[in-house]
């Protein structure tokens, strides 16, 4: 059974149990790291596009093996999931993005019925200038748990 501290400040050697969890949600949050002027907009190569959750139907989603060859490692395998092809399916994307901004959005939830996840990729944007910066980005994850 998982436990914390009941008072952390005081007695850390007390504890008591966590009720069990009801749920979680994942969450994903990415930002530009491309280096420039924070506030100047320019836009790179490699977009970061997010689909409208609620214009993907459950039998959109496929469990595909992802393949990441790591130097010294090897190749890493592991279960995610593809989205086949609906033209329903609403796409945003930020050709633009600065330092200073950042998406948040969901990576996946446990409750039944709600939109368990945000299809994301980066893609190759046919209006993007030729000779266009490369984007880098860094994503951050976190998790919640309800009690």
């Amino acid at each position: 059974m998982r436990t914390i501290p009941t008072n952390p400040r005081r007695n850390c050697s007390r504890t008591s149990p966590l009720p069990p969890a009801t749920g979680f949600r994942r969450t994903r949050a990415g930002r530009s790291i491309t280096c420039g002027a924070r506030s100047r907009r320019r836009r790179r190569t490699s977009p970061l596009a997010v689909c409208d959750a609620s214009s993907v139907e459950r039998g959109d989603e496929v469990t595909v093996t992802a393949v990441t060859s790591t130097r010294g490692v090897g190749d890493m395998r592991h279960d995610t999931t593809a989205y086949v092809h609906n033209p329903g399916h609403r796409w945003h994307y930020f050709p633009d993005m600065t330092r200073d901004e950042v998406i948040v959005f969901k990576a996946h939830d446990s409750q039944e019925g709600a939109v368990r996840r945000v299809p994301h990729t980066a893609f190759t944007d046919p209006t993007c200038p030729p000779g266009a910066p490369t984007r880098a980005s860094v994503e951050a994850r976190g998790l919640v748990i309800f009690l």
